[in-house]
């Protein structure tokens, strides 16, 4: 299981496949513009979908890219059935109970990758 925002873009940078992400379905991931940023309102059951990259031209305010998920609802979702989601929100999803983020990769090199230095991205420091 991926446990945060770091977890998870360093998975898709490794080029190791999409991640599984189980969530309570809520009234705010329902009406997307394209753009997550919160997660609010009461749960409608849950509903998974899959967070297949990361943009490259959005980043928050700690220099973090925002994901792009794919959503099963089709086209009229999101836009043309994407959207991005804030690295905030992964933290904040890996941090509770009720979601589940996993890789959907069988390959066992993720971990001896991750920790022989792995892709560098733009949050890791120098030191």
């Amino acid at each position: 299981m991926l446990g945060d925002y770091r977890d998870v873009y360093h998975y898709l940078a490794a080029g190791l496949g999409a991640v599984l992400l189980a969530i309570p379905w809520r009234e705010s991931l329902a009406f997307t513009n394209g753009v997550i940023e919160e997660d609010e309102g009461p749960s409608h059951g849950g509903h998974e979908v899959s967070i297949v990259g990361f943009e490259n031209e959005l980043w928050d305010e700690s220099d973090r890219a925002y994901l792009i998920v794919a959503n099963s609802h089709g086209r009229r979702w999101g836009k043309e059935g994407f959207s991005l989601v804030s690295p905030h929100l992964v933290d904040q999803w890996g941090a509770r109970a009720d979601t589940l983020m996993v890789g959907l990769s069988d390959l066992d090199i993720y971990h001896s990758r991750q920790h022989a230095g792995g892709p560098r991205d733009r949050t890791q420091t120098d030191g």
